[in-house]
């Protein structure tokens, strides 16, 4: 699930993100469990997105598109 910019959507301690940001050229793929971060983390690490995994068990890590950012593959 897409989140959009919902600070309070990222404090589910029971739920893992996945963030996806750009510098220069390359695209990373960061995730963590709820509360590890900040409300603000939106801001303040310049995420162009931020996903909450919604299945059960581990997230596999999504495909994204290099140039867009956008997750073009991500079974779960």
């Amino acid at each position: 699930m897409l989140i959009e910019g919902k600070n309070e959507e990222i404090n589910n301690t029971l739920k893992t993100y996945i963030g996806l940001k750009l510098i220069g050229k390359t695209w990373f793929i960061n995730n963590w469990k709820g509360e590890q971060l900040k409300p603000d983390t939106w801001k303040i690490f310049g995420y162009k997105s931020i996903y909450r995994w919604d299945g059960v068990g581990e997230p596999q890590l999504p495909t994204i598109d290099k140039n867009t950012g956008e997750i073009t593959d991500w079974k779960g």
